[in-house]
């Protein structure tokens, strides 16, 4: 019998005969698509178990043009076979994200950097899926700029509290241009409908310096979300916001460290409501620390614990540290998976578990796990995603030129039960 934890998530703490999953970081790697450049995210169907999207660039074998395909993962999650591969966008672009509707089964939106002509542009596409068959809407263009709105990283994610809603944050280089900041950090509106997709409204979150901003929706509190980047002077930052119908409110941004000048960050939220974790560089090494928000309105206060060392530069052999990447799953509480790349063959992609304890006391046991079996060298951790229908599992993407091209998807399990 696994020990109380004292929540009521899927059944936890309720003195039921739970059984335990046996932690496994490398329980299996698929990779069967090929020709794919270092640009690949990676969706799990909230509807239907095993079922998958890949959106991607190619490697130039079809002219750098993106794509998105359907998957279904085979039941020992060793395996992947995907669909008809379906054209999103015909000019060199940039992935950016996809997301399924956690309400609308079958529904979904991607979200990217497109070129047309040489000018480029932010834009997205919804669309649905039958079997393993896509069908795609018109791209719709999200541009600030009027002529050309060149983006610094974008992603989007469905509203779990509203149907159809989707909010997509992007860092903006040619704001000056068409009426907004240089560099500026926007958050957009967008409602989906089939295919059909409706710009709502577009606001400024952050005037300055914003990359790599994400959403991440807290696991509590409907309509709550939080938005983690690299703000003024690279800091990494996190500002709360809260979702009225489409109507955004925004809060104060908390800083999460101000001694570091990097802009690799990610955020995840944790099974309990306001509690979050933030994952970042610092100087040449790695923190994680754990926030707390005192509301669940917009205008609330996070309070930071005490940042704890993920990976130190020196002891790790003096190699480059990059792309942090950190993820919790609401029904496995407390725990979280953590990662990041560093150059060594063979061992290129480090993972390791921590167990948050009290509101903000975070440790980790045990040195890292190199979660790839191939022996080559992963350019970029691309993305994280717990799995909705199995209790502390985790798939990663990672675009991958050392083994022809192919794109990796791994699962990890860390140490949970089921009912």
């Amino acid at each position: 019998m696994m020990p109380n934890f004292g929540y009521t998530v899927l059944g936890f703490g309720a003195g039921k005969g739970d059984v335990p999953i046996a932690e496994d970081l490398t329980f299996s790697e698929v990779s069967d698509i090929a020709d794919v450049q270092d640009d690949i995210f990676f969706a799990l169907d909230p509807f239907n178990e095993n079922r998958c999207l890949l959106v991607y660039r190619d490697d130039g074998t079809y002219g750098n043009d993106t794509q998105v395909v359907c998957g279904t993962l085979a039941a020992d999650g060793n395996s992947i076979t995907w669909g008809t591969v379906v054209e999103y966008d015909d000019e060199y672009g940039d992935v950016g994200s996809v997301d399924f509707d956690p309400n609308v089964e079958n529904s979904f939106c991607l979200v990217g950097k497109f070129r047309v002509s040489n000018a480029h542009h932010h834009g997205a596409r919804a669309g649905t899926i039958s079997g393993t068959t896509i069908t795609l809407g018109s791209t719709v263009y999200l541009d600030w700029a009027t002529a050309s709105d060149y983006i610094s990283g974008t992603t989007g994610k469905f509203n779990p509290a509203q149907a159809g809603q989707f909010i997509v944050v992007d860092g903006n280089f040619d704001g000056a241009n068409g009426g907004g900041d240089y560099n500026q950090g926007e958050i957009k509106v967008l409602t989906i409908s089939g295919t059909t997709i409706t710009h709502v409204s577009s606001a400024i979150f952050e005037p300055i310096s914003t990359f790599n901003p994400r959403i991440e929706w807290d696991n509590v509190t409907a309509n709550k979300g939080y938005l983690v980047f690299a703000g003024g002077s690279n800091y990494p930052a996190v500002r709360p916001f809260t979702m009225s119908g489409n109507t955004v409110t925004l809060g104060t941004k908390h800083v999460v460290n101000s001694s570091t000048s990097n802009t690799y960050q990610m955020g995840t939220c944790m099974e309990t409501g306001g509690r979050l974790a933030v994952i970042y560089k610092t100087g040449n090494d790695i923190d994680v620390v754990i926030g707390n928000d005192d509301s669940t309105a917009a205008s609330g206060t996070i309070t930071w614990g005490t940042a704890v060392e993920v990976a130190n530069y020196s002891t790790e052999g003096s190699h480059l540290l990059l792309y942090p990447t950190v993820c919790a799953d609401k029904n496995t509480p407390n725990k979280l998976l953590m990662g990041y790349n560093i150059p060594v063959t063979s061992s290129s992609s480090r993972w390791r578990v921590g167990t948050v304890s009290g509101t903000n006391t975070i440790s980790i046991a045990g040195g890292y796990t190199h979660i790839l079996a191939s022996t080559a060298t992963p350019d970029i951790n691309k993305n994280i995603v717990s799995d909705p229908h199995n209790p502390g599992l985790f798939y990663t993407s990672h675009s991958h030129t050392g083994d022809s091209s192919k794109p990796k998807i791994v699962g990890s399990q860390v140490a949970s039960f089921e009912l």
